[in-house]
């Protein structure tokens, strides 16, 4: 041991309920079960750097939130259990009484950990008010995670406030969680994550990796999380409510892990709102193994800009194996506005069925593997950087959507892509003249007409196809069922092996997870047919 520095061993600091308390004497600094604290605040004001705070399962009503900004283990056991005993998360009870917020945590240090709760009833109100059930704060070396919890029926109560259920600073992670219908009369019904530095670099390490451990946090991450429920509703209110599920307006790094965005609301007075589901301005964005879906808005509310996902206004953003699923409302379901740039990308996407006003689609970046079909509105709006050119489509399937597939507003390429069934005739809409290229792609047609979205004033296309897109303009994709919205190719589909090969096609699936490529040359479309023998007479013989 190097002299002049002391080490302590970790100490467990013991919790009981209060209606458990009877005859029961306290004794700081509570270090066994029979001499447990029955507060815990208590427990967290005697315990230090590396202890770890015991929680039996039972109600634990609060009139002020549990706070504390140590290096410690907060975490729930059945009965009088021990470390190795599993949590009890439904069992033990934090209730805020719908008269205070339940948790006011600022991170000292690396880690702490928050585990295995059920924290209801937490309340903040007040202009710009943050955290109706949780409060979460980090910054460099030093973030919080809360895991393994219930946060419902929590509110944030006032003009502009933020997160209904959980508000998240700088650098934080909510892991396994579930956060149901929660409310906020401004941003985040479930979820408000903030943040004061800018990081507009892709990190080195994934968030999936950095949330494993095997690298500092650098920014707010949701991971394994249900998040259904949730309301965000300004009625009374001046400022606008947005993101029913998760709002964001930070310049921190925001992150989206094996997440369910289900059944939320958005009540909001103003016209055009950003962010109706989940939405993020500025820095690193990005959305893996989600879905969102069944979100939609209450009677009265006015139309918001998106019902979906959405970022705008900086550039690394990536959205992968997601799924966007019969929202209702908004202008669009999924609308990403970078800057062009190549290395953003959206790929293997799904978005179905959602009832948007204006596209369900709307980016200015690379979309590959994406499934876009049976959208009230315009399937993709491809643009709205000006001028961009520089990103591509590949892979794609558009068709089913009730009007046209396609609109363009900027300068993107298309590869291996079907545009085909849609309305409008499937005629291509314009908000500008254009030349665009397109290489081993099935259009229904090359006609033309300006789009709903543009000024007027005539518009024409030069669309640049090669000899494989020239032989098969109008021709039928032959899809399994169209009429089921069984988009995959059937066997005599004339996008099956002809595709052209691409750099990102080694080793990768299609959207419903096959190989991309199957019989040595890709199929055009995201799916890749699967090779069924022909019919005919099979024999066995043992």
């Amino acid at each position: 041991m190097n002299a002049g520095i002391l080490i302590l061993a970790a100490t467990t600091r013991f919790v009981i309920p209060p209606s458990a308390a009877t005859g029961h004497v306290p004794e700081s600094p509570y270090k066994t079960w029979a001499t447990a604290a029955t507060n815990i605040q208590d427990a967290v004001d005697v315990a230090v750097n590396g202890d770890t705070v015991l929680v039996r399962s039972g109600a634990y009503p609060l009139t002020a939130p549990i706070s504390f900004t140590k290096q410690i283990d907060l975490r729930s056991v059945a009965g009088e259990g021990t470390l190795d005993d599993p949590l009890d998360r439904d069992g033990t009870i934090l209730d805020g009484g719908n008269a205070c917020q339940v948790l006011n945590i600022a991170a000292s240090g690396t880690p702490m950990t928050i585990r295995g709760f059920t924290i209801r009833n937490g309340k903040v109100s007040g202009d710009g008010c943050k955290g109706g059930g949780v409060y979460l704060a980090g910054g460099p070396n030093r973030w919080v995670v809360l895991s393994d919890s219930i946060i419902e029926n929590c509110r944030a109560e006032g003009n502009g406030a933020m997160g209904g259920g959980i508000h998240l600073y700088n650098i934080a992670g909510v892991t396994n969680c579930i956060i149901r219908n929660n409310f906020c009369t401004g941003l985040g019904g479930g979820v408000y994550a903030d943040g004061n530095a800018v990081i507009n670099n892709w990190p080195e390490v994934s968030p999936r990796d950095q949330l494993a451990g095997h690298t500092a946090l650098l920014g707010n991450i949701l991971a394994g999380c249900e998040v259904y429920g949730n309301t965000a509703d300004d009625t009374g209110y001046e400022t606008a409510a947005a993101g029913c599920a998760v709002a964001s307006s930070t310049m921190r790094p925001l992150h989206f892990i094996d997440c369910r965005f289900n059944g939320n609301h958005l009540r909001t007075n103003t016209e055009g709102t950003p962010y109706g589901v989940i939405g993020k301005v500025r820095s690193v964005f990005s959305v893996e193994d989600c879905e969102i879906s069944g979100n939609d808005l209450l009677p009265g509310s006015e139309q918001p800009r998106d019902m979906g996902i959405a970022h705008e206004y900086q550039n690394q953003l990536r959205v992968s194996d997601t799924r966007i699923v019969a929202n209702v409302g908004g202008k669009y379901n999924l609308l990403m506005v970078g800057t062009g740039d190549a290395t953003e990308c959206l790929t293997s996407i799904c978005v179905t069925g959602n009832q948007s006003t204006a596209a369900a689609v709307m980016v200015s970046c690379s979309l590959r593997n994406a499934l876009i079909a049976d959208n009230a509105a315009i399937g993709l709006c491809a643009g709205q950087t000006p001028g961009a050119k520089n990103f591509v489509f590949e892979n794609c399937t558009i068709t089913g959507n009730g009007s046209y597939g396609l609109e363009i507003y900027a300068l993107p390429t298309f590869v291996n892509c079907i545009f085909s069934g849609n309305g409008k005739d499937d005629k291509i809409a314009l908000d500008r003249d254009r030349t665009l290229a397109a290489t081993n792609c099935l259009f229904a047609t090359t006609a033309f007409e300006t789009g709903p979205n543009t000024s007027g004033g005539t518009r024409k296309i030069t669309l640049a196809l090669d000899d494989w897109s020239a032989a098969n303009l109008g021709v039928d994709p032959k899809f399994l069922n169209a009429a089921a919205s069984e988009y995959g190719l059937a066997r005599k589909s004339p996008c099956r092996d002809v595709g052209c090969a691409l750099p990102w096609h080694d080793g990768a699936l299609d959207l419903a997870g096959n190989p991309r490529v199957i019989n040595d040359i890709v199929d055009v479309g995201c799916f890749e047919g699967l090779r069924i023998p022909a019919p005919g007479i099979i024999l066995l013989i043992r």
